[in-house]
């Protein structure tokens, strides 16, 4: 009896066991962001714009949320991307365990002017292999011993601001020469009247190849009424227009009520006209960057919606 009773155990405990180990898959996610602090999900990478003969760097984390050995063979389909910084370089075939985490950076590295892409490619045992990941950059020719302060070329070239906080990244690139290394910092000004701006980081110790800094412009509530005049005239001209006969009409009649009523419907027109879906420009944002006693100033158009 008691060998019966062990013998249906034993059956149980294997048939259990098989089947925990046949649930048991991996999983395959990856993230970018500061060291430690990695939390946007990826579906694509843009690198932004790098010196040609320098470069640029993105910290990335690849993670195995899944229940089983993440094992990854991976590949880069152009030499100017690739995993870089021999001290976090993975191995290839890379073996992430459950629950795990490896971090590592992508570099770009140009070696000619003008936009480049690449793909990033994870052959893998999780779903949904093979995993391709789309890579971006722009070349830049960055004279020696000078430097460049501009927009992503890939991004837009007219920042849309809205109410509230607006962010968008402009780039100093170092030129190949190694002495202007001893840092700088920038400051931002100009945009719309009652809106502020600030920058991130403002100093920077050390002048990389190239440094992202995070411009944020916070414009009030309502601040298509606080633009120029001159700005927003044309788009008031229509309801009066369009309603200033009535009004003379409704008058004329001696229709008070029909009157007030009229002179809402035109007050209304023209705040939505002013302060509504259109976009009205604006005085542009300057941004200012100082490295080793040299500045230069990047001139962004903005329009305000």
């Amino acid at each position: 009896m008691r060998s019966s009773a062990l013998s249906f155990l034993c059956v149980l405990f294997s048939a259990t066991a098989l089947s925990s180990a046949a649930s048991a898959q991996p999983a395959f996610t990856t993230c970018i962001g500061d060291i430690g602090n990695c939390s946007t999900s990826t579906t694509s990478i843009n690198m932004g714009p790098a010196t040609v003969g320098g470069g640029s760097f993105m910290p990335v984390k690849i993670s195995n949320p899944g229940t089983a050995p993440l094992s990854i063979s991976y590949s880069f389909s152009a030499p100017a991307f690739a995993f870089g910084l021999s001290q976090t370089l993975p191995p290839n075939p890379l073996i992430v365990q459950p629950g795990q985490s490896v971090q590592t950076f992508i570099v770009f590295l140009p070696v000619a002017a003008g936009m480049q892409s690449a793909q990033f490619t994870s052959n893998d045992n999780a779903p949904g292999s093979p995993h391709v990941i789309p890579l971006s950059g722009t070349g830049v020719a960055v004279a020696a011993t000078d430097f460049a302060v501009m927009l992503d070329p890939a991004g837009p070239s007219t920042i849309t601001l809205r109410q509230g906080t607006t962010t968008f990244p402009v780039y100093l690139l170092e030129g190949v020469a190694p002495n202007l290394s001893a840092g700088g910092a920038a400051q931002c000004a100009g945009g719309p009247p009652g809106s502020s701006c600030s920058v991130q980081p403002s100093a920077f110790p050390a002048f990389v190849s190239q440094v992202k800094i995070i411009v944020s412009v916070s414009v009030p509530a309502r601040m298509g009424l606080l633009v120029e005049p001159s700005l927003v005239e044309p788009s008031l001209k229509w309801p009066a227009v369009a309603v200033l006969p009535t009004l003379i009409f409704l008058c004329g009649r001696r229709r008070p009520g029909r009157f007030v009523v009229a002179l809402t419907v035109l007050v209304a027109a023209s705040l939505v006209s002013c302060g509504g879906g259109s976009s009205t420009s604006s005085p542009p944002i300057t941004i200012t960057a100082g490295v080793n006693g040299a500045s230069k100033t990047l001139t962004v158009p903005v329009t305000v919606q």
